[in-house]
């Protein structure tokens, strides 16, 4: 099974290709937050897609607190495990034979939530790879661009090539996220999940082409 991989510290998105079509999973950072309540703004998409079965949502509190510097890097330590360990389960009940694609890093990128990820992946690619090694590849975020047609786009023009199925792709368009995508009409922002889902896809098949260029499979 192709999977597609586009890790985040707060919003992974995955994308696998299965015999019934494309199954979507966001893993969703709650904050700690009370889960019986309202939705946060910032769920909305995820709430509605999960209600209306277009995505599997898989949420987990990622709080970062620590009383002081060595604490703190203890409990990101933990939440980095927490989180592949919990992309390895999905992936497990998914498949017992996946190729996994994975966006990298954007290089351009800086900052303490940049070193955050850096760590955060790192464990998350390990794990990966230590489940089913040899079966894992990072592919550069213009090489995901690149297969929605320039190796520049921002999300939105990604959000838009998605939407026009720039890949000719006859499963995707009888998929239903992909119809459902037509709701959302980013103005200031690709709204998650989308955003994260959409790069998932685009790695899935970056690392479909490569896998069969190879004639692995």
């Amino acid at each position: 099974m192709y999977i597609g991989l586009d890790f985040s510290l707060n919003a992974p998105g995955l994308c696998a290709l299965t015999d019934n079509g494309y199954k979507w999973v966001s893993f969703s950072n709650y904050q700690g937050r009370d889960r019986h309540l309202k939705p946060l703004k910032s769920f909305y998409w995820n709430h509605k897609l999960a209600e209306d079965n277009v995505i599997d949502v898989v949420l987990y509190d990622r709080i970062s607190k620590g009383s002081n510097y060595q604490e703190e890097q203890q409990v990101k330590l933990d939440e980095a495990q927490m989180i592949a360990n919990m992309i390895v389960k999905k992936i497990s009940e998914l498949t017992d034979d996946p190729w996994i694609g994975i966006e990298g890093y954007s290089y351009g990128s800086k900052g303490n939530s940049f070193i955050d990820l850096i760590t955060f992946g790192a464990i998350n690619r390990h794990e990966l790879n230590k489940r089913w090694p040899g079966r894992v590849d990072i592919y550069s975020p213009s090489s995901l661009k690149m297969k929605a047609g320039k190796g520049n786009y921002n999300k939105f023009e990604m959000f838009d090539k998605f939407q026009e199925n720039v890949l000719d792709d006859p499963i995707l368009s009888n998929d239903y996220f992909w119809k459902t995508s037509f709701e959302h009409n980013p103005i200031k922002e690709v709204s998650k999940p989308f955003e994260d889902l959409i790069d998932s896809y685009f790695a899935l098949h970056c690392h479909k082409d490569n896998i069969e260029s190879k004639q692995i499979v």
